[in-house]
């Protein structure tokens, strides 16, 4: 089986049209319903943050002492936590428009 093959034209979603289809989902909920799911999407976008710096302290220490295989590894894991964060940062700045005002997030 040949691997299917994508232009960069074709590829034109943009954030204007990630948004409209979030706004969908999120349309039919209660103020109540997207205040949780903006309460647990912060606290998804801190997990990432962190995870994504965790991420880019070890890969900066391994660029002194480590195989070039483990730097690259290294590097491809942050790359892999920046955009997870990136997506999550997208969703609560989606959910947080939605909702008027940043929820306080209870200390768990």
């Amino acid at each position: 089986m040949d691997a299917m093959v994508f232009k960069k034209e074709d590829h034109t979603l943009s954030n204007a049209d990630t948004a409209t289809a979030m706004e969908a989902l999120i349309e039919p909920l209660s103020d109540d319903e997207i205040e949780k799911l903006t309460i647990e999407a912060i606290r998804d976008y801190r997990s990432a943050l962190d995870q994504a710096e965790c991420a880019h302290n070890a890969w900066l220490a391994s660029r002194e002492k480590a195989a070039p295989a483990t730097v690259h590894a290294l590097h491809g894991e942050y790359v892999r936590q920046m955009l997870a964060h990136s997506a999550k940062q997208f969703l609560v700045a989606t959910l947080i428009e939605r909702l008027g005002y940043v929820p306080v997030v209870p200390v768990d």
